[in-house]
């Protein structure tokens, strides 16, 4: 008698002489291991996602703006919200988190902070107390290896201060981005 995988979800598991793929009957996600040891899995959580407008006047006055990276090129497991800018951790693990902004100063900034921000904290990814000219763009970028909880929150701010609110963040439409944001589950 034949068994219904899909009604009964049991696992499919299938595999060569190199990799051994299980597929999971429920929502047919799958996970691979391969002979090197390389684990392949639709349902691991990442993101991938830019700012696709540019924003005009978001600080130089102290203001803590939340970049909105508006597309998500990958969201594998919808944890990273388009309409907020906010990453939710799924899981209890470790991630890296990844992010560049292209920005105009407007007026002249005496101090710029680029911040992944948590709901437990923050880390300065990029830090600049120079002072640059009103037209100049500058790019800023950094990453971390973040220890999470499940359903901590990360973020990106951007700070400038020492000006008028006259700061841009200068985004672009895909698929040369000039502002992402990216997160993975490491283990």
């Amino acid at each position: 008698m034949a068994t219904n995988n899909a009604v009964n979800k049991i696992p499919v598991i299938t595999g060569t002489s190199n990799q051994i793929t299980v597929v999971n009957a429920a929502d047919n996600s799958t996970s691979t291991i391969s002979a090197a040891s390389t684990q392949l899995s639709t349902t691991q959580p990442m993101f991938s996602a830019t700012l696709t407008s540019t924003i005009a006047a978001a600080t130089g006055d102290g203001t803590a703006y939340t970049v909105l990276f508006d597309s998500a090129l990958n969201n594998q497991g919808s944890s990273y919200n388009t309409g907020t800018g906010i990453f939710t951790a799924p899981a209890t693990a470790v991630y890296l988190f990844v992010t560049g902004i292209l920005t105009q100063a407007g007026d002249i900034n005496t101090s710029v902070e680029l911040d992944l921000t948590l709901n437990t904290g923050r880390w300065v990814l990029a830090y600049s107390s120079i002072s640059v000219a009103a037209t100049a763009l500058v790019f800023y970028k950094g990453s971390a290896i973040v220890p999470l909880t499940s359903g901590d929150t990360a973020k990106i701010v951007y700070t400038a201060s020492g000006a008028s609110k006259t700061s841009t963040v200068n985004g672009t439409a895909n698929p040369n981005p000039n502002c992402y944001f990216c997160g993975y589950l490491l283990h």
